[in-house]
């Protein structure tokens, strides 16, 4: 085996990400994946300025937030596919005192990130209202066949790493199952099945988990 720089253990989003930004820098990466669903496969993708019961501004959003946008979207130029999806997001009050919270702090720490809201979904039950967060992603995964070609993978990889096992950028593009929105939070511009079970009292479905939606307005089943 050829030598190597640097062995990354595992390919989720920061393995893969690692492992990028090592071989921008010239450095050959090994990249060791056992496969299956992992913590980046199984979460719902959302970036969002609020987060919490608490409704806390997300650490770092400032700084973080655009230089997500900005690392997405260099992916995507190498890869030749979208996964990154820019769109505000809505969130569900759980109770009257969130909602009361949320008028507390969304003219102080959240200003300019939030946007009350009273034209929720009909496919969910929200008899205490919600907000919208305008600066808002979902990370998505690829559908099947939305791969173009190969040419992106050798071009992503520096001159100095490519030969190597599995040498410079080793993105693996899986396609699965659309990503579940927790927490109450929806992503807006979406659109709603119309044959998607109405949310009984409480907000849930029968047979599904409280508080758990599908981006494309389906209660999980």
């Amino acid at each position: 085996m050829d030598r190597v720089d640097f062995v990354v253990v595992g390919q989720g989003l920061a393995g893969t990400t690692l492992a990028r930004r090592l071989a921008a820098r010239g450095r050959r990466v090994l990249v060791v994946d056992r496969g299956g669903d992992g913590a980046s496969r199984i979460a719902a993708g959302l970036i969002t300025p609020v987060t919490g019961k608490r409704l806390a501004k997300s650490w770092r959003w400032d700084e973080l937030y655009p230089a997500a946008v900005a690392y997405y979207r260099d992916f995507e130029r190498d890869t030749g596919v979208t996964v990154l999806h820019q769109r505000p997001a809505l969130r569900l009050f759980a109770s009257a005192e969130e909602r009361d919270e949320f008028g507390r702090r969304a003219a102080s720490v959240l200003t300019g990130l939030v946007r009350k809201v009273e034209d929720i979904p009909d496919a969910f039950a929200a008899p205490f209202g919600g907000f919208e967060m305008p600066p808002a992603a979902r990370r998505g995964r690829p559908r099947p066949g939305s791969r173009r070609g190969t040419r992106s993978r050798r071009r992503a990889a520096p001159a100095a790493a490519r030969g190597g096992p599995r040498a410079g950028v080793l993105p693996r593009v899986r396609a699965g199952r659309r990503p579940v929105v927790r927490r109450r939070e929806v992503q807006r511009g979406e659109g709603r099945n119309p044959h998607a079970p109405r949310a009984g009292a409480g907000g849930r479905s029968r047979g599904s988990p409280r508080g758990v939606a599908r981006a494309d307005g389906r209660r999980t089943s």
